[in-house]
């Protein structure tokens, strides 16, 4: 995957997740290219993030990523989060399940 984007940088001079970003409308077919695209761990994050952002929580997204990974997974995606977002995954969930 991350071979495919950059050859596509390289010979377009262009980020090919960027393209796809803003040219592609918001569907289930953006989603599914920007999920083989991104890292796994990458990809979870910016999910993770995306289910918190703005008002309430998706708690079935939060819950299928962090069940369903391994602990070595979710240290990967905690890394990916604090380097995306430059902040702590845990900080976030709790601010945004609090019930505050």
């Amino acid at each position: 995957r991350r071979l495919i984007a950059q050859a596509y940088k390289n010979r377009y001079q262009e980020d090919l997740i960027e393209i796809i970003q803003n040219e592609l409308p918001d569907d289930g077919a953006k989603e599914l290219i920007l999920a083989l695209l991104y890292e796994m761990d990458v990809y979870d994050a910016i999910s993770l993030h995306s289910s918190m952002k703005g008002l309430g929580t998706d708690e079935h997204v939060l819950t299928e990523i962090l069940v369903t990974r391994s602990n070595d997974q979710i240290r990967a995606i905690r890394k990916a989060y604090t380097k995306l977002y430059n902040t702590q995954l845990e900080a976030d969930i709790g601010e945004d399940t609090s019930g505050t």
